[in-house]
């Protein structure tokens, strides 16, 4: 009975105690604490030596409980008389020091913030120790810690509940071989929220029993998050008809970490290599996060050699690796105001039979501005059929048999632009037939030529085009190619000869126009 009565009382005390420290966020009486803690131990001790009745028992300590709530009472007035008296005089001679050890990084499963301190003779008792944090522009208790003597478990305060469940604390136990004393918050997990500053407060009885404070240096807890590769491939702004001398501008964004990185723009071409230097890249926070969003843009006048260039944005930052960089490949953007013309067939046939119900014909146009396009046919040059880049063929019969021109034209600061495209597109009766090799009755349709050069005379499609009408008689044709000639005219006699050779329909006939 007797011992644990004694057992009994301290530990009521001691959670009295906790309960009045941990729920009290002014400054508390110390002095009265450590009264309360000596006359707990003379009662104690004269406890052991009269072993008195648990009712006198019960009376001590409803007497140290009503001293416990006297303590809470006094609290106000303490700190009023300690704001009066100014600090106590050993605080020079004795200042706590806190240090951060362990990796920062976020979702790091190990990192340290310790409170390390050393008593002097000036200082009798340590109360207790705060671990705090800047909140709203003060520092805020996080965690109480308490030394041996006071029997009492660290505890995170009110404001330290985001730490549930990924800190352990260790209260001081023994001092190291340098007679340091320190507290420990351990964290299990980094996350952004301890991106913080943090203090260590001593609160102490000093050699003239009088409660005084002490406090740390600032440590800056600053959480560090990697980066990643860029999004997505560069993009370009304008994406089309673009020509030398416009500004184009190319866009990369994405996660550049904590603290945030940059981005950084490098041209690759020939060999060598430019790095632009005057490239800014805007930093706003992900949301539910404390990484960065970087977004950069770089701004330059196209040039037709930049059409062989490498872009690439690339991250800068302490946690980036190699392969953190997005780039565009060479690739033709930057054109001439009109650099070539292309007649698309849909479908796309050797020849065509009456029962197709349409054949579109497109002039498909490259360069830096969009040109106006007029269509005309054979033998009529000067009737225009279309004035879009679209021509439609409705009827499929063999009358719209023919040369098909699309001739496309832009004016670009005065200067006339022309670029002419041909296609021949051959329709047959259905009642048609092929011959053992597949071919049909006419060479219409076999050959399109946008512009020949024959010894230095231009020759143009629709020339060749021509020979190839007026060999309709052919039957077998084992072979259409190109070759040099040194004369191909239309008003000239090597030309008709080659005609009339064609019409002689030999098994081994070939068609020879010079390129």
């Amino acid at each position: 009975m007797k011992g644990f009565k004694s057992v009994s009382t301290k530990k009521r005390i001691a959670e009295m105690l906790r309960h009045v420290i941990l729920s009290n966020e002014s400054m508390l009486n110390f002095e009265a604490v450590f009264e309360l803690q000596e006359a707990s131990t003379s009662a104690q001790q004269h406890v052991e030596k009269t072993n008195p009745l648990s009712e006198s028992v019960d009376h001590l300590e409803e007497e140290q409980s009503e001293q416990v709530r006297e303590i809470t009472n006094q609290s106000d007035a303490t700190s009023d008389r300690e704001e009066e008296g100014g600090q106590s005089k050993c605080l020079d001679l004795f200042k706590p020091e806190i240090n951060i050890t362990g990796s920062t990084m976020i979702e790091s499963n190990f990192l340290q913030l310790k409170c390390l301190y050393t008593p002097n003779e000036n200082v009798t008792r340590i109360l207790t120790i705060f671990i705090e944090a800047e909140i709203g522009g003060v520092y805020v208790p996080i965690a109480n810690f308490f030394p041996s003597h006071l029997d009492l478990a660290a505890a995170l305060s009110d404001a330290g509940t985001y730490l549930s469940g990924r800190v352990v604390l260790t209260n001081p136990i023994l001092p190291d071989i340098n007679g340091q004393f320190e507290v420990i918050i351990t964290y299990n997990k980094v996350t952004c929220e301890d991106d913080n500053s943090y203090i260590c407060r001593l609160s102490y009885i000093d050699s003239e029993h009088k409660h005084a404070e002490v406090r740390s240096q600032t440590e800056k807890f600053i959480v560090k998050g990697s980066p990643n590769q860029p999004d997505d491939i560069p993009s370009r702004s304008p994406d089309s008809n673009i020509c030398p001398g416009d500004n184009v501008t190319l866009i990369c964004s994405g996660n550049i970490g904590k603290l945030p990185g940059n981005l950084k723009w490098t041209k690759f071409i020939n060999g060598t290599s430019t790095t632009y230097t005057d490239t800014v890249t805007s930093k706003t926070e992900i949301p539910g996060t404390c990484l960065y969003n970087g977004t950069s843009m770089l701004t330059f006048e196209a040039r037709k050699e930049d059409n062989n260039a490498i872009f690439r944005c690339e991250v800068v930052h302490e946690l980036a690796t190699n392969d953190m960089y997005q780039e565009r490949s060479p690739g033709t953007f930057v054109y001439e105001p009109l650099e070539s013309v292309e007649i698309i067939k849909v479908p796309d046939r050797l020849y065509y039979d009456p029962e197709i119900l349409f054949i579109d014909l497109t002039c498909s146009v490259q360069g830096c501005y969009q040109p106006t396009h007029t269509w005309v046919k054979d033998p009529d040059l000067n009737v225009t059929i279309g004035n879009e880049s679209l021509y439609r063929i409705f009827e499929v019969t063999v009358e719209n048999s023919g040369i098909y021109i699309c001739i496309s034209q832009i004016i670009d600061n005065g200067t006339e632009y022309n670029q002419t495209q041909s296609v021949y597109i051959g329709i047959r009766q259905t009642d048609d037939t092929k011959d053992e090799n597949g071919f049909v009755g006419t060479l219409e349709g076999i050959i399109t030529v946008t512009l020949a050069s024959v010894a230095g005379t231009i020759l143009t499609s629709f020339a060749v085009f021509k020979i190839i009408k007026k060999a309709e008689n052919v039957r077998k044709l084992k072979n259409v190619h190109v070759q040099d000639e040194e004369n191909i005219d239309n008003n000239n006699q090597q030309y008709e000869e080659t005609i009339n050779s064609i019409k002689t329909g030999d098994d081994e006939l070939q068609l020879e126009v010079s390129q």
